[in-house]
C-alpha cells in the first residue's frame, strides 16, 4: 500500500472578509470620537482669531483717543491711525463711543462656518478691558 503525500500549502495571503470589516469599524469608531474633538479646536482657534482682531481695533481706539477728543463712533473711524484689520469669520463694531468710555463687538459672520459656535456668536469688550461673555475669553 502506497499513501501519497500532498505537498504542503503555502498560507493564505491577504485579509479575510471579517478582518477588513472589523478594521474599517475601529477606523470609523475612532473617527466618531475624533471628529467633533477637532471641531471644537477649530471653533475655539477661530474664536481666538476674532478676540486677537478686536484686542487689535481696541489699541486702535486708544491710539484715536490720544489724537481726539473723543473715542472713534464706528470702525471706519479708526483708519486714521492704522488699518483696521479683519476676519473672515468675525464682523467687528463700535457698539458705543462717548469721551472717556466705548464698547466694540465682534460678531459671527453669517454664512461662516462659525456659526456653530452659538455661546459666542457676540463677543465684547469695553475701555476698562471687560470681557464678556467671560467663558469665551480664555484666562
Amino acid at each position: 500500500m502506497r499513501t501519497e503525500l500532498t505537498p504542503p500549502q503555502a498560507p493564505a495571503k491577504g485579509f479575510t472578509l471579517v478582518e477588513l470589516m472589523i478594521a474599517v469599524a475601529v477606523i470609523g469608531i475612532l473617527a466618531a470620537i475624533a471628529l467633533p474633538a477637532y471641531q471644537q479646536y477649530v471653533r475655539e482657534a477661530r474664536r481666538s482669531e476674532g478676540q486677537a482682531v478686536l484686542l487689535e481695533i481696541q489699541q486702535l481706539q486708544e491710539r484715536h483717543r490720544i489724537n481726539s477728543p473723543t473715542y472713534a463712533t464706528s470702525t471706519a473711524g479708526l483708519s486714521s491711525v492704522g488699518p483696521v484689520p479683519t476676519s473672515d469669520h468675525y464682523t467687528f463694531q463700535v457698539l458705543s463711543a462717548t469721551a472717556t468710555t466705548y464698547s466694540l463687538a465682534a460678531d459671527v459672520r453669517t454664512g461662516s462656518p462659525q456659526q456653530s459656535d452659538t455661546a459666542c456668536a457676540q463677543m465684547t469688550i469695553n475701555q476698562n478691558s471687560v470681557k464678556a461673555p467671560a467663558a469665551c475669553w480664555k484666562k
